[in-house]
């Protein structure tokens, strides 16, 4: 049978009608199932891998640095032990016994008196703490107060032996900035004259700032030219450190639990005053265990007691331990107070976190030093002398090590003085410069004998004569040779 050019067109639609219901059918049968309605639920992203997906990144980010929180990060410092250790130990580290000066036109004396000075009126502790600061909150500044109009800029010219002198820390919270003065520059740094000390205008000039952790270019405008706190990267390993802790905290009351089983718990619960009638004799029970050892229970009733165990929680706090101390670059056993285990002795971690020291903190220090030093050697001095410093050794040595060091000074001292490099003076100055001297001031010290020993060839020839009359003739003139 022919059909029609219309019946044709009319068979292919109701084909393409059955097939889109066909279609459609399956995609409901489909939509019940379990994958769809996660899928509705929480989104494709979480069905789909993420190992390779920035999304992943983003959902683990803070966005907001934790730098602008400054209550957030005085309670960390106030409480949390670990952050303390992380900011103080490696500042306090790295002044430990403070500096060793030298200058061309200063002796050991005037050396001295600095050093002195230095520790009695506290400048190396305002440093100390200006440099925590900095590390805290991401800046501070060390304030010089002379007694001068504090809104004017520093002149040193001025000063002289009785001009006062003081130092003073102050965080970048403490140290504000005008609003009409915020002007950064190409790479975020304020730069107006004056910064406000609890109201009190202060010039640029007086204050040496301290920077914390430099900040991408994107933060660095919105920081005003300070640095980032120490603390935005122990964020994620502190948390981790915390939920660790509070989850032991949390077992301990857990430890031992007492389990009872009870005929007709529940139908005593439903009566009047059941409740109550419960809860006196389970209190009695425990009372009778504690303080008899025994326990009085109905024949029906049963006890049992379920002790937790702490299984891998130490392996989970030594991990946790490690990610704090690599993010701050500091050895476990120097953040968290632990001896080194195993036939590990340590050293190496030790000579790491030095190095960490000497490359972050000490070259953030110096500019700072620098500057105090010469506004103290003008309190003293009356002058600016060359002067010049070099950091102790962040070794600790041992006692033995120590003498065995001092006797190769001494050596290398006595020496130039046997070659007729220095004179006696200058040889017992020396010796007393390096702390090898204990005595009190020596006659060589003060030009009373020789500047040069005698040369060998002399002492070989020459004679000593013997002072007695009576001697024998034969036995006048003894040459050191014979002796």
């Amino acid at each position: 049978m022919e059909l029609s050019q219309r019946d044709a067109k009319t068979l292919l639609n109701a084909a393409k009608i059955a097939r889109e219901n066909i279609k459609s059918k399956k995609a409901k049968t489909m939509a019940n199932g379990l994958e769809s309605m996660v899928t509705d639920i929480m989104g494709e992203s979480l069905l789909t891998p993420q190992i390779n997906r920035t999304e992943t990144l983003e959902l683990n980010l803070r966005r907001q640095p934790l730098t602008f929180e400054r209550p957030t990060l005085s309670s960390l410092y106030q409480e949390y032990g670990i952050i303390r250790a992380a900011i103080d130990q490696p500042v306090d580290d790295a002044l430990r016994g403070g500096v060793d000066f030298k200058s061309p036109e200063l002796d050991a004396d005037d050396l001295k008196l600095l050093t002195d000075y230095m520790e009695e009126q506290g400048v190396w502790d305002s440093t100390k703490t200006t440099m925590k600061w900095a590390e805290l909150f991401g800046g501070a500044g060390l304030i010089v107060n002379n007694g001068q109009d504090s809104s004017t800029p520093l002149d040193l010219k001025s000063m002289d032996e009785r001009s006062p002198l003081a130092f003073f820390d102050a965080d970048r919270w403490e140290l504000g900035m005008p609003n009409d003065d915020k002007r950064p520059d190409m790479q975020g740094l304020y730069t107006g004259e004056l910064f406000y000390y609890y109201g009190r205008p202060l010039h640029r000039s007086r204050v040496f700032t301290m920077i914390g952790d430099k900040a991408p270019s994107l933060y660095r405008r919105m920081l005003m030219g300070w640095g980032l706190s120490k603390c935005e990267k122990m964020v994620r390993d502190l948390n981790q450190y915390l939920k660790a802790i509070n989850v032991i905290f949390e077992l301990l009351d857990e430890a031992k639990v007492d389990v009872y089983r009870l005929q007709g718990y529940k139908s005593a619960l439903a009566r009047p005053q059941g409740e109550a009638k419960m809860r006196q004799a389970i209190g009695l029970t425990n009372s009778m265990k504690n303080f008899l050892n025994a326990l009085i229970l109905d024949k029906e009733d049963e006890y049992d007691q379920k002790q937790l165990t702490f299984s891998g929680l130490a392996e989970m706090l030594k991990e946790i331990r490690i990610g704090i101390a690599s993010c701050v670059r500091m050895p476990v056993a120097k953040l968290f107070g632990l001896s080194a285990a195993g036939f590990n002795s340590g050293e190496d971690d030790i000579e790491n976190y030095n190095g960490m020291i000497e490359s972050d903190i000490r070259p953030r220090l110096r500019p700072v030093i620098k500057s105090a030093v010469s506004v103290a050697c003008i309190k003293l001095f009356g002058y600016q002398p060359p002067i010049s410093f070099d950091y102790k050794s962040l070794r600790v040595m041992s006692q033995n090590e120590e003498e065995d060091m001092k006797g190769k000074k001494q050596t290398r001292i006595l020496n130039n003085y046997d070659r007729g490099l220095i004179t006696a003076k200058e040889n017992m100055e020396t010796q007393r410069a390096e702390g090898l001297l204990t005595a009190e001031k020596t006659a060589a010290e003060q030009g009373l004998t020789e500047d040069f020993p005698v040369p060998p060839v002399e002492r070989v020839t020459q004679t000593i004569k013997n002072p007695d009359p009576n001697a024998n003739p034969a036995e006048d003139d003894v040459t050191n040779s014979q002796i």
